[in-house]
């Protein structure tokens, strides 16, 4: 493994919010640096300037920037720090955490948010530090990579002189979201009236602190900068580009000219910042440029998702896909039913459904007159063929041959009573006596009429119906 060296430059000052009358003359800001987290002994900072080599542990640089008064705000940030410490205390880390880039990237997250419970908890116990907070970046540099990882304003830096300075953290502020939803510029941001507006911090009473944090790799004659929004709030980019590559022969000397343009740019807050030169380490390739920038975008697209988060998402997911394709087949299949089934006739409804015989039900009418309503029961044709008597009960010839009767009742049945002598087939007119012929001189039997004229069916048996089948 390449051996990587450094030497660092770090400062705090009340600057441009200066009170006497304040704890640190009214500075909130804090910070701590250990160039060596392996050493049992982290009281033992660093030595300005001086070449270093980084230990198995690492280099840790963080800046917490505190607000909710001269007071409360020192008290936020300094509790912010102390957590700090305590969990890279040589009792609390565990070999666990330098395994990988995810391993100490959560380790750092869970300081967040430890550090954010504890300001809470102080709040709670001490009325008066109500309203409390802070802002927090740490920078742990780590064989060959420096891993960010934020929440609020305060800003990580890399500078590289082939390339240039590149922001590396994101701030978590109104105007940050104004720039990403493409109402304002980078430079409009700069200067707007809400620039110092956050929207993520510690000890929010409403909120739990929520980190972001992003890996890119160093090379040589890289310098990491860290420092509070008391700095890059007066100073642009391209002027705090234009300080480094000036200055930086010596990190001492580089963090005093930032101190004396920012002065000139009439500060009006806290300023901290700490600087740290690769000196020793990978040399840098331009070919390297596009896996650096993807890992420098991670930044600006911060988006994380724990396990349990990415298996409840893809539940839902699959859950959702599932029930689609489910509804989509159920509905296609249908459609294929209602296209496939035949157009059975009502007619032929009618028939199956009361077990008529086609042959008694009556012709089909046309269309466009009404149905009539076909009968329901037996009685109710009883009672149709009952009220039709004219048609059932019909005299005539073949009905009377067709039957059993005798010749005599036949005669009988067919002589009207009112014209005795007319002749049973000249349909009721006298018979003409023919020349020659002689009436017999018994008389013709009077015929008693069974036949009213004005009913002729009066007498007649009526239809047995009883044997007509339903």
């Amino acid at each position: 493994m390449k051996k990587y060296k450094f030497r660092l430059a770090a400062y705090t000052d009340s600057a441009g919010k200066t009170n006497p009358e304040a704890p640190h003359n009214g500075n909130e800001d804090n910070m701590f640096v250990c160039a060596d987290l392996s050493s049992k002994s982290q009281e033992t900072l660093f030595s300005i300037d001086k070449e270093e080599a980084l230990s198995k542990g690492g280099c840790l640089l963080v800046v917490a920037d505190g607000m909710g008064g001269m007071n409360a705000g020192e008290v936020a940030s300094e509790i912010a720090i102390n957590v700090v410490k305590e969990s890279f205390s040589p009792d609390a880390i565990q070999s666990a955490v330098f395994e990988s880039t995810k391993t100490r990237t959560r380790f750092l997250e869970g300081i967040v948010v430890r550090a954010d419970s504890a300001i809470k908890r102080h709040a709670e116990q001490h009325p008066e530090c109500e309203g409390m907070g802070s802002t927090i970046i740490m920078a742990w540099l780590y064989e060959g990579q420096v891993t960010v990882t934020w929440c609020g304003d305060s800003r990580a830096y890399l500078y590289r002189p082939s390339v240039g300075l590149k922001q590396i953290s994101k701030d978590h502020s109104y105007v940050q979201d104004l720039v990403d939803e493409g109402k304002i510029t980078m430079d409009e941001a700069f200067d707007h009236p809400y620039n110092n507006v956050i929207t993520r911090s510690l000890g929010d009473a409403a909120h739990k602190a929520r980190p972001d944090s992003v890996t890119v790799p160093v090379f040589r004659g890289d310098i990491i900068m860290v420092n509070s929004d008391g700095l890059s709030g007066v100073l642009r980019d391209a002027e705090l580009e234009s300080i480094i590559s000036e200055n930086c022969q010596t990190m001492s000397s580089c963090r005093a000219a930032l101190w004396h343009a920012a002065e000139r740019a009439d500060w009006y807050d806290n300023v901290t910042a700490i600087l740290c030169e690769i000196t020793e380490g990978t040399e840098y390739s331009p070919a390297l440029d596009s896996i650096e920038e993807k890992d420098l975008n991670k930044s600006f697209f911060n988006i994380k998702i724990s396990k349990k988060g990415l298996k409840l998402t893809l539940a839902v997911l699959g859950a959702i896909l599932i029930g689609a394709i489910i509804f989509l087949t159920t509905r296609s299949c249908h459609k294929e039913t209602l296209e496939e089934s035949p157009i059975i006739e009502e007619s032929a409804v009618i028939e199956e459904t009361t077990g008529e015989d086609p042959v008694l039900a009556p012709a089909s009418e046309p269309e466009s007159q009404p149905r009539r309503a076909q009968p329901s029961d037996k009685n109710s044709i009883k009672e149709t063929i009952a009220s039709k008597p004219e048609e059932a009960e019909t005299d005539t010839v073949n009905q009377a041959v067709s039957g059993n009767s005798k010749p005599e009742d036949i005669r009988r049945r067919l002589t009207p009573a009112d014209n005795p002598n007319s002749n049973p087939l000249d349909n009721g007119k006298p018979s003409q006596k023919k020349e020659g012929t002689t009436e017999g001189t018994k008389d013709r039997p009077k015929l008693t009429p069974v036949q009213d004229m004005e009913n002729p069916t009066k007498n007649l048996p009526k239809a047995d119906t009883s044997k007509i089948s339903i």
